[in-house]
């Protein structure tokens, strides 16, 4: 199915939701995760998984005000800090490598709220990425029932992957661009640079990626295929790594089928990458609101 920005606002509902923060143990470092929940708690709840260099809020305190909607609308949250990151002890790992975390966070969210009967996993960049990796890793088995993923923007990133976006969002778009030919025409812009920086671009984007490079975006498939389908993809219009991934996905055979418009898909053509404006947010969380009454 294909969602549409025109969702009913099912997350409007005005309640009283209680946050209580946990400090818990990952290995032998202590760290930190907030539970947010409504009067109502729903059978699934939400483990927000942090991308990037952010903590447990967020960009623009995203995090937060995701999680209280979603407690309010009666999907219990929630979100916590990474080792070497806001109130994790121990060192930053890479977002391929933190299966562990998660496993340990998903656990101390079901001590919390044992009601919960499975979680759904949501993360944004490597956050989503992370969150895919998860799904099909023997970790996963150490906490509650992964139902699903929420994946916005997910990350994939290699040489060759942003060479091509550059060659095709970036430099394609200067071509068409008026502004663009009145600066060169102008001298405002330096052809044989340009020429030259475009000319790098696409010859990145036909080598081929490594072995080593290539393996955890065909891990992360891997990671949508055993969910069977069960994954919420919120994409922004106007964000480069919406691109790189879509367009990495429409070339990979391991890929084939995960993203097609029988899938559930919600692209915001205006949004940036972290959903900046109060609007955007509000389309994110009645879409996980209804797309999470289907768990």
């Amino acid at each position: 199915m294909t969602l549409t920005a025109q969702l009913p606002a099912a997350a409007r509902v005005q309640e009283t939701v209680i946050e209580t923060a946990r400090a818990y143990a990952v290995g032998g470092d202590l760290t930190l995760g907030i539970a947010a929940r409504g009067s109502h708690i729903g059978p699934v709840g939400v483990l927000i998984v942090t991308g990037g260099p952010q903590y447990r809020i967020g960009s623009h305190r995203q995090f937060v005000l995701l999680s209280r909607a979603l407690a309010a609308a009666g999907v219990a949250c929630f979100r916590f800090d990474l080792r070497g990151m806001g109130d994790g002890e121990g060192a930053k790992a890479e977002f391929t490598a933190i299966d562990d975390e998660i496993a340990a966070a998903s656990a101390t969210f079901a001590a919390e709220l044992p009601q919960l009967e499975g979680v759904v996993l949501l993360g944004l960049c490597d956050g989503a990425s992370a969150a895919l990796l998860y799904a099909c890793s023997d970790d996963a088995a150490r906490g509650l029932p992964v139902r699903g993923v929420v994946a916005i923007n997910p990350w994939i990133r290699t040489e060759q992957s942003r060479a091509a976006v550059e060659v095709r969002h970036h430099y394609g778009s200067r071509l068409v661009s008026a502004q663009f030919w009145r600066r060169l025409l102008t001298g405002q812009v330096d052809l044989a640079d340009a020429a030259a920086g475009f000319l790098r671009s696409l010859g990145r984007s036909v080598q081929k990626p490594g072995e080593a490079v290539a393996a955890y975006p065909e891990r992360m498939a891997a990671g949508a295929r055993a969910l069977g389908g069960r994954v919420l993809w919120i994409l922004s219009g106007q964000d480069l790594t919406a691109r790189e991934f879509e367009q990495y996905v429409a070339n990979s055979p391991a890929w084939r089928g995960l993203l097609g418009p029988e899938r559930s898909v919600l692209r915001l053509a205006d949004a940036d990458h972290t959903f900046s404006r109060q609007d955007w947010r509000r389309q994110v969380v009645d879409a996980v609101v209804e797309w999470m009454a289907q768990r």
